[in-house]
């Protein structure tokens, strides 16, 4: 999957349970401050994530804009794909 393809699918994810527009999430986008998330939701895009791509987040990223938790589900992904378990 491209970066942009990553991107976009999280954008789409956090507009779809957060009722905001994708157009509003940029890469600097704080979840909480800017978008309105609180915990239970940024837990919520992780696990839709997660579930989607047979992956796991790392328990002790730290994720608070768009940007870090693009990066988190990335590294994820390059977890899987290197042949390590989700």
């Amino acid at each position: 999957m491209k970066r942009s393809e990553l991107e976009n699918e999280v954008r789409e994810i956090i507009a779809e349970t957060l009722g905001v527009e994708p157009g509003d999430i940029v890469s600097g986008s704080n979840l909480i401050e800017d978008l309105g998330a609180d915990s239970l939701d940024v837990m919520e895009v992780i696990m839709m994530f997660e579930d989607k791509h047979g992956v796991s987040v790392a328990d002790d990223a730290e994720i608070a804009t768009f940007h870090e938790l693009v990066e988190a589900m990335a590294m994820a992904k390059a977890t899987r794909e290197q042949g390590h378990p989700a």
